[in-house]
């Protein structure tokens, strides 16, 4: 079976080098030729992106720098067709180039030009672009959810060849997620797809994908029918791209074969393509592929070198891209950087451990007293000193569940930023944080990177114990997103984490299931420009300039499950030196007090903003705080406060 392979594989390459790139090269040359002869804005702009694209599959930088000719002159004209378009092929070009973060920055912004757009079609191709980029993160739940998001899309439309793209990528994670089975019906929907528009390429792909499940399953003698069947259509890949795409699944299918020699041959001429086309990303995985094939082969030595070289490898693009801490957390040869990253693991896992814990005790403290009272019903004869010892049961739990939750409210408070924080990260700012209860669901999030300070204000459904869990939630999930995978965009930071919150929790907006989510403002205040950039969820802020205070608005959804769920928007604002920021929850507003007991309400903290925001900070917080206490006099405080100011 395949006896003639090996001998194909020694000239192939050969033959087709000669015609597989002819395609884009062509079209790119044709592009060149037309743009000086284009009148309108439009037509230029839009021709510099396809330009971009096509010199891409040859030359990755070049073809960026050409896309991003043509993404500037969408902004600069008000393209939003074009400029969706060119962000689509920058995301592209960066994952190829392993920048991972530059990556996702540009296909959200894609996303969400596309969604406003209704360009669904191309909504498609974005979702199925963006899958790549977290698998490369290693995040493939989150490829898996987009890459059926996308193939519902193209289904949708009737467009086979795109969804038999999604349909095989779909498929590959399943069979990395060792859903074998799972992994057979998408290649094999593919394979329908592909076959009723000709797509020779995802066609082959899909033939592979089939070879692959059936090896795996035993059923070596079908597995070869369709590995022959998709070596034949190789050989009318349009470009080196496809083809070298292809030689990785074929690899894979020799590797599980027992294939070793040709599995060896076939990975090491798919990294000499990805020296060719400049695919840093491809050449990672293929090395790693050569590797467990050496292991599988029982060469130890040679696994053993390649296992470096991919180590080798990720370390530098993932610095290229500045996601040191990505490679801190999956490289982990630094022991100080782990013991420090175990000690943030326990201390998240003892709040935990207190929460349940304290949860714990409330319910069978509960069942309890439910237990006394029925007891005490039937049998009143009881004796006072049985009715004693039940008291000092519940006062020893109560003090257990207060212990407990107290116990959470000093990890909690460890965690949120110093005053010494503040001072460090930005110029001069307060906080005024009181928690409702012993545990907060508002918090801080505070940062530094480069010029750049971030600032996160967030209010999380409910208070007290519920709260403070989802609160160490929504901060854990912050330095993840912005500190480990090194996102700085704040709409691209608040997409990422209410994907997952809804991740965590399970929310699909079934009936009965967990509505938890946050309300938030999530800034990053250029120190050198004073430029401050925003996302914001159901949660507006201030600021105050020149004696006039300005309200920036959110986008009306919560980072959590919501019916009509879209991209968060980026806005801008522009400081200056003294200007005064002010951040906030609505516990403050909504809190009861006065002389007839009503709310204080938001332009009442307006007004009292506008006051202060001429004086010291310290004078601010002294003054904010007595008003609170004031207001509130001995009424219950009725929600966590949380605010913040910050002088810029």
């Amino acid at each position: 079976m395949l006896h003639f392979l090996r001998t194909y594989f020694s000239f192939a390459f050969l033959l087709l080098s000669l015609t597989l790139f002819s395609q884009p090269k062509k079209n790119a040359d044709s592009i060149r030729e037309k743009i000086p002869a284009l009148s309108s804005i439009s037509e230029q702009a839009d021709a510099w992106v396809s330009l971009g694209w096509w010199v891409s599959y040859d030359s990755l930088r070049p073809g960026l720098a050409y896309a991003n000719r043509g993404l500037e002159l969408a902004q600069k004209n008000k393209l939003p067709d074009v400029e969706s378009d060119a962000w689509n092929v920058i995301g592209t070009i960066y994952q190829d180039l392993g920048d991972y973060g530059k990556a996702l920055d540009a296909h959200h912004k894609a996303i969400t030009m596309r969604t406003q757009l209704k360009r669904d079609e191309l909504l498609g191709n974005s979702y199925l672009n963006i899958s790549l980029v977290y698998k490369s993160l290693g995040d493939t739940m989150q490829s898996l959810k987009h890459q059926l998001e996308a193939a519902d899309i193209f289904k949708k439309m009737d467009n086979m060849r795109g969804y038999s793209n999604c349909c095989n990528a779909a498929a590959q994670t399943y069979f990395e997620l060792d859903s074998i089975d799972r992994a057979m019906e998408y290649y094999s929907l593919a394979e329908v797809a592909a076959k009723n528009t000709s797509y020779s390429t995802s066609l082959a792909d899909s033939k592979l994908g089939i070879a692959i499940c059936l090896a795996t399953k035993g059923e070596n003698q079908r597995a070869g029918i369709y590995a022959d069947e998709a070596i034949a259509i190789m050989k009318s890949a349009q470009n080196d791209y496809e083809y070298n795409e292809m030689l990785q699944s074929l690899s894979q299918f020799y590797l599980i074969e027992g294939k070793f020699e040709l599995a060896a041959a076939t990975t090491n001429e798919a990294i000499a393509g990805t020296y060719k086309l400049s695919l840093a990303d491809a050449r990672k995985n293929n090395v790693l592929q050569l590797a467990r094939i050496y292991e599988a082969w029982n060469k130890p030595a040679e696994a053993l070198v390649h296992y470096k070289k991919y180590q080798f490898l990720k370390d530098s693009l993932l610095n290229e891209s500045k996601e040191r801490a990505i490679r801190e957390m999956e490289v982990a040869y630094n022991k100080e950087k782990q013991d420090n990253l175990l000690m943030q693991y326990q201390k998240q896992s003892q709040v935990q451990t207190a929460i349940v814990t304290g949860a714990s005790i409330v319910l069978l403290l509960l069942l309890l007293v439910l237990f006394m009272q029925y007891k005490t019903s039937r049998n009143r004869q009881r004796s006072n000193e049985a009715l004693t010892l039940q008291k000092a049961i519940i006062e020893e739990k109560n003090k257990n569940i207060t212990d407990s939750i107290n116990y959470a409210r000093k990890i909690q408070a460890s965690l949120l930023p110093r005053a010494d924080d503040f001072e460090t990260t930005l110029r001069q700012g307060f906080v005024i944080f009181k928690p409702k209860d012993i545990v907060s669901g508002d918090f801080i999030w505070l940062t530094s990177k480069e010029e750049f300070a971030f600032l996160a204000t967030a209010d999380c459904t409910g208070h007290g114990v519920p709260g403070g869990m989802m609160s160490m939630l929504g901060s854990s999930f912050l330095s993840e997103i912005i500190i480990e995978k090194n996102i700085s965009e704040p709409a691209v930071a608040l997409n990422m984490l209410r994907d997952r919150v809804i991740s965590v929790l399970r929310q699909s907006g079934s009936e009965g299931e967990s509505k938890d989510g946050m309300d938030i403002v999530l800034y990053r205040l250029n120190k050198k420009t004073f430029e401050l950039e925003y996302a914001a969820a159901n949660n507006s802020f201030y600021t105050v300039s020149d004696g006039v205070l300005r309200e920036h608005l959110p986008d009306k959804q919560p980072v959590g499950y919501h019916p009509e769920q879209s991209p968060f928007r980026q806005h801008s604002v522009q400081l200056k030196p003294g200007d005064m920021i002010y951040t906030f929850t609505d516990g403050y507003a909504d809190q009861f007090g006065g002389p007839k007991g009503k709310k204080f309400k938001y332009k009442k903290l307006q007004q009292l903003l506008l006051e202060c925001a001429a004086l010291d900070v310290n004078q601010q917080d002294l003054k904010l705080e007595k008003e609170f206490d004031d207001w509130k006099g001995s009424l219950e405080q009725v929600d966590d406060v949380l605010l913040i100011g910050i002088r810029v």
